[in-house]
């Protein structure tokens, strides 16, 4: 979980195994996080968040599975988006994990988004492909 790097413009993240018990796994670890004593980071409710925020669809979970980030045993790829999405739904963040990573992906879209937008004059069709996951 805590292996997620966006480095020179690639972001890797370790592969996730989706199975019929892994929403009910999912919602476990994040109640123990959420209910646990102290107010430290919960690595596994950030990564769940993480997760749905890349994942909005199956057309998200296709792309991650042929890029070799998800292997979906349940073979379809709308319900994996639907249990990501069910299990991110309504947590709360608090010192979220990974906003340094997010931070850095959304500088170098949106960067690569002006350099394409001032180098191709406008064309809207080149730079919306560089417009990134977040």
């Amino acid at each position: 979980m805590k292996d997620i790097i966006f480095k020179n413009g690639k972001l890797e993240i370790p592969v996730l195994s989706v199975r019929d018990h892994t929403e009910s796994q999912f919602q476990n670890l994040i109640m123990y996080e959420q209910h646990r004593q102290g107010r430290g980071i919960k690595y596994f409710t950030d990564y769940v968040t993480f997760m749905d925020c890349l994942i909005n669809s199956s057309k998200d979970v296709e792309v991650l599975r042929h890029e070799g980030i998800i292997k979906n045993y349940l073979g379809n790829d709308e319900v994996v988006a639907h249990v990501i999405n069910k299990t991110g739904d309504y947590l709360t963040l608090s010192n979220f994990f990974y906003s340094e990573i997010f931070k850095n992906v959304n500088a170098y879209y949106n960067k690569r988004w002006n350099v394409g937008w001032q180098n191709e004059g406008g064309n809207i069709s080149l730079v919306l492909g560089l417009s990134g996951p977040f």
